[in-house]
């Protein structure tokens, strides 16, 4: 047992090697703790003394016992391990209170403690008790058990015991000591390192029949924690299940939606076209009547005089005798072949062949026109016959080419109705960042400025503040805009997650979301980094790994130490460990140089460069410091011709010297 007394108050009793890691759990603080409640809260039930009891090394052991039975890394909570049958039956819950971690909260909470009364401190992750086992004749004292190895007890789990509220407010006030700048930080997870929890408990009688009880209650409450569990995996697999549905719909959807935006595209594209096809067939007909004008005066004279109707006639006359025979006599009794047009009736929306077909004619057509306008410059004066059948005929092609204007005109209203009922079917927004147009369903709506911005925009630059190890995060759109007033939208980890943003992306946002109380440490055995509370970081003196390479190193000189036994960066304290353990270790009398006989005779000759001692291992005592041999060899002789053996062992005839006769 250690007992610890820098002052008269507190007291602390350690016993080494006896901690929650020692036991192989490093997440059993809570367990070790009620278990300390129940023990202490029932000794005092029966009148013991309990401040005896706590100086024996059986009680420590009793309450760590509990220990090994949790492997698991996970930390309990309060609640769950009061909800167990074998703490439920002996102790009851009186009240739950909460507060922030200062002297004047813990000042109160002692105070309210009422003797048989104890307090399971909760500051996660770390779990303490605190009990009053104040008597009649013995006033304010208060006992605190710890599982955890501290810089005031290094060698393992300890027992404090106060003789006064003040003290016991003052060392939780210590231990659970919160930096300034925790609270100016905000947010869920500074509030969280600042708060505490304490359940006041006291004692419950416990019979025999109620023991018994709580052991089948355990039981079937295990029975029925399978029970639920196999029921959860059901209902994993089902919901799993219905993922990949949902998974599958969600796939089908982005394809319509990829398919209506195929076809917008090839609508707007075909609009353009038609648009293009309008153009040109306006462009003919306006050259049109130029054309006619040139066919000369007597062709002028006899479209003027002729009714509009008596051309139409004549124009269906001529056409139909030209039926089947392709051609209209000319004034030479000559049949010259005809140029027959059909107005077609095109559909809603035209395709890409139809397009390039009405393309072509409508060139061909301008052709044929440019080629018949020179021979219509100079007519012959004998020819008014086929100078008037020419007229009736890009006349009527003209009619004919003003109805196809129409024809395409209308087309293009309804390609522009039909992309507006296409756009209105999927609304669309810009992202400000791409200034693309998206979706309306792959928004992703910063909060707190209201920007929206694609899905894909909003992970890229996330993901590229992360890898800067920035935070907060801004809003792209706000940083961008250094006019606008207010402050700038900062992005929430739920506007990331509805982005789309995958697992490895979530896990980057927890470790920078936790760099901003913590600090990284990199394990030197396993080189694995875990977050540590940057006020723990500051309080304790040893480290250990939040993995499972068991490495326990010292945080000032990064050297891997023994859990429960004292560490110095110099490494004395080690050696010494050493030393003791090997008991042959000797100090040269004239440097005092450690040095280990490994084998050989008891003469020994210092390594420190400069001290040329020779010392006898057996007995310690210098016998000179020379480099002559002579000096040397009778130093040597004269001291082990007294009371020292130079060996250990008597010599054999082997190790007699040989003399060599002649």
């Amino acid at each position: 047992m250690t007992s610890i007394s820098r002052t008269p108050h507190p007291e602390i009793i350690s016993f080494q090697n006896i901690s929650q890691y020692a036991a192989g759990s490093p997440s059993s603080c809570g367990l070790a703790a009620l278990n300390a409640v129940r023990l202490l809260l029932d000794l005092t039930a029966r009148k013991a003394n309990v401040l005896q009891e706590i100086r024996k090394e059986d009680t420590i052991v009793e309450i760590m016992g509990i220990c090994p039975f949790w492997e698991s890394n996970e930390h309990l909570e309060a609640e769950e391990i009061l909800s167990l049958p074998f703490f439920s039956c002996h102790l009851n819950m009186i009240r739950l209170e909460n507060g922030i971690c200062n002297y004047d909260n813990f000042r109160k909470l002692v105070r309210q403690l009422e003797p048989g009364q104890a307090a399971l401190i909760t500051k996660p992750p770390e779990i303490i008790a605190l009990l009053n086992v104040s008597t009649e004749d013995d006033e304010d004292i208060f006992v605190a058990f710890d599982s955890h190895p501290r810089p005031e007890h290094p060698l393992g789990a300890a027992f404090v015991h106060f003789q006064s509220s003040q003290n016991a407010a003052t060392y939780l006030s210590r231990l659970f000591r919160v930096e300034d700048g925790v609270l100016a930080q905000g947010g869920w997870q500074a509030q969280a390192m600042t708060e505490y929890s304490a359940h006041i408990l006291e004692a419950r009688l416990v019979s025999e029949i109620e023991e018994t009880k709580a052991v089948y209650a355990a039981n079937l409450k295990l029975l029925g924690s399978k029970t639920v569990m196999n029921s959860a995996m059901a209902r994993h697999a089902a919901v799993q299940e219905e993922v990949a549905r949902f998974k599958k719909l969600l796939e089908q959807r982005r394809k319509a939606r990829q398919e209506a935006s195929n076809a917008e595209t090839e609508a707007e594209q075909k609009l353009q076209r038609l648009k293009a096809d309008l153009k040109a067939a306006r462009d003919f007909a306006r050259s049109l009547p130029s054309t006619i004008n040139s066919s000369g005066n007597a062709m002028q004279g006899m479209m003027q005089n002729a009714p509009m109707e008596t051309n139409r006639n004549e124009l269906r006359q001529l056409d139909q005798k030209g039926k089947g025979k392709g051609r209209v006599p000319d004034a030479s009794g000559r049949r010259e072949p005809t140029q027959r047009t059909y107005a077609q009736t095109t559909p809603s929306m035209v395709d890409d062949e139809a397009a390039e077909y009405e393309r072509a004619r409508l060139e061909s057509i301008a052709e044929k026109a440019k080629k018949r306008a020179p021979q219509q410059r100079s007519p012959p004066a004998s020819s008014h016959t086929d100078d008037r059948a020419m007229a009736l005929r890009i006349q009527a092609q003209e009619r004919e080419d003003f109805e196809r204007a129409r024809q395409l005109q209308m087309e293009e209203e309804r390609a522009v109705m039909h992309l507006q009922q296409l756009r209105a079917a999927h609304p669309t927004f810009e992202c400000g960042i791409c200034m693309d147009d998206q979706s309306m369903e792959d928004v992703a709506k910063n909060d707190a400025c209201g920007h929206n911005i694609c899905r894909q925009c909003m992970c890229r630059h996330v993901i590229s503040e992360l890898d800067r190890s920035v935070w907060p995060i801004i809003c792209p759109m706000c940083k961008a805009d250094p006019q606008r007033d207010g402050e700038p939208g900062v992005i929430n980890r739920r506007t990331v997650e509805l982005a789309g943003a995958d697992e490895a992306t979530l896990e980057k946002w927890t470790r920078v979301e936790l760099a901003v109380v913590s600090v990284m440490v990199e394990c030197p055995k396993c080189h694995k980094v875990a977050p540590v509370d940057s006020i723990d970081f500051e309080a304790t003196e040893m480290l250990w790994c939040q993995y499972d390479c068991g490495a326990y190193w010292c945080k000032k000189c990064n050297q891997m130490a023994e859990r429960g036994m004292v560490h110095s960066c110099d490494g004395e304290a080690e050696f010494e460990r050493w030393r003791d353990q090997q008991g042959d270790v000797r100090h040269c009398p004239g440097c005092n140089t450690a040095i280990q006989r490994n084998e050989g005779c008891r003469h020994m000759t210092c390594v420190k460069p400069g001290c040329n001692t020779h010392f006898c291992d057996r007995c310690g005592q210098m016998m000179c410091q020379s480099q002559k041999k002579t000096e040397i060899d009778e130093a040597v002789r004269r001291h082990f011709s007294g009371g020292c053996e130079l060996f250990d062992y008597a010599p054999s005839d082997d190790d007699q010297p040989q003399v060599r006769r002649r």
